[in-house]
């Protein structure tokens, strides 16, 4: 019996590990470099040493699949375009870019705020003792979409301060709300030394667990 040879796409070629190693480790270099970011640069921002990544862009070891997904995250691309042969890699958005569009986001919470701290002192001047609070409760909600975002691009030390800034924010708008109805709400900012201690723990256990390899 005759044993059907199976054909593949250039797309989908089979390639030896070496091959692999140096598809991977071109890529690596050319998503860095795009970004201008120095091997230490990006290592810091992994928790991985200096070493790791000259290995890596050597092709004397490879990242294991979580990481190689970590640095596609990193990179705002697909995993895919870490193992793609003959094919230029996608433009990845760069550090002003995410900059940008994180501003632009929270900015538009911003602006929310403030159109609507002017429509109601237009409507009844004499709520401006209130309406100045829109400002403060801008401040959790802001923090929410920069956490998110610098989260996804795996930046630890700025996820902690938005986290950080997020807590404070959120208990300060309680506080504000229901203060005048409840004169000991103050309390709820000894509440936030728990919190902020679960925080930085919980941030701390996320850096070792991808604690720097060799």
């Amino acid at each position: 019996m005759k044993i059907k040879k199976i054909k593949t796409s250039p797309r989908h070629e089979i390639i030896d590990e070496k091959q692999f190693r140096e598809v991977v480790a071109s890529n690596i270099v050319y998503y860095r470099k795009k970004f201008s970011l120095t091997q230490l640069q990006l290592a810091e921002n992994l928790n991985y040493s200096d070493k790791a990544i000259s290995k890596w862009e050597r092709g004397d070891s490879l990242p294991d699949v979580y990481t190689l997904q970590r640095l596609a995250t990193f990179f705002g691309v697909t995993l895919n375009d870490f193992l793609t042969i003959g094919r230029k890699p996608r433009e990845p958005l760069t550090i002003k870019t995410r900059i940008l569009i994180s501003v632009l986001a929270a900015g538009l919470v911003w602006l929310i705020a403030t159109a609507a701290f002017v429509l109601a002192n237009m409507i009844k001047p004499d709520l401006v003792s209130i309406t100045w609070r829109f400002f403060i409760y801008a401040i959790p909600l802001s923090s929410i979409i920069l956490l998110v975002f610098s989260l996804i691009w795996g930046n630890n030390k700025l996820s902690f301060t938005f986290f950080s800034t997020l807590a404070i924010g959120v208990a300060t708008s309680i506080y504000l709300s229901i203060f005048q109805f409840y004169p000991q709400s103050w309390f709820i900012f000894i509440a936030l030394v728990p919190v902020e201690l679960l925080g930085l723990f919980w941030f701390f256990l996320r850096k070792i667990r991808t604690t720097p390899k060799e």
